[in-house]
């Protein structure tokens, strides 16, 4: 092989590696802060499987699905609009200053596994959280608001180490 194909190769592999971060498809806000935009997105639009990573902000206002959510940094976050759901297989939000999820009137986010929350969630009035696997509110700094009118679903266990505070009710099905 030539050495000009021998680099060529090699500065190829070195821009995959940061392509995708630990296998993650990465939201980099790089045109807008929406979800549907593939130029907003390191590897394209996440496929229903795909693990994804937020590192900016995030507006969803229709139904997308993914993998795994990772949300980490400061001022890193989804906001779930009238209309927009996201359903995931885990949530994992990370601390840091205004990092975490809103879900606002008509928002719905769902989570088919576990959720790990080390920063904020607030559900507004008319949002809903659903949550097959276990809810875990891990620091201190870490909060979780149900607004009136706002519903969190789990289907099984909450594990408050942080603050929960619910102004309209929390349905367990477990």
């Amino acid at each position: 092989m030539s050495k000009t194909f021998i680099s060529i190769l090699t500065i190829f592999l070195v821009s995959l590696n940061g392509f995708w971060a630990n296998g993650q498809n990465i939201f980099t806000n790089a045109v807008s802060n929406n979800w549907t935009d593939a130029a907003n997105w390191s590897g394209g639009l996440p496929e229903p499987n795909e693990a994804v990573s937020i590192e900016g902000t995030v507006s969803i206002s229709t139904a997308v699905s993914c993998g795994s959510v990772t949300i980490n940094g400061d001022s890193r976050s989804i906001t779930v609009n009238s209309g927009g759901t996201l359903t995931c297989t885990s949530l994992s939000v990370g601390a840091g200053v205004f990092s975490g999820i809103a879900i606002n009137f008509g928002g719905e986010v769902i989570v088919n596994g576990f959720m790990n929350n080390s920063a904020g969630v607030v559900v507004n009035s008319g949002g809903k959280l659903r949550v097959t696997g276990a809810v875990n509110n891990q620091i201190t700094e870490a909060s979780i608001l149900i607004n009136s009118g706002a519903s969190l679903i789990t289907e099984s266990t909450i594990e408050n180490n942080g603050t929960f505070k619910s102004v309209n009710h929390v349905t367990s099905t477990s």
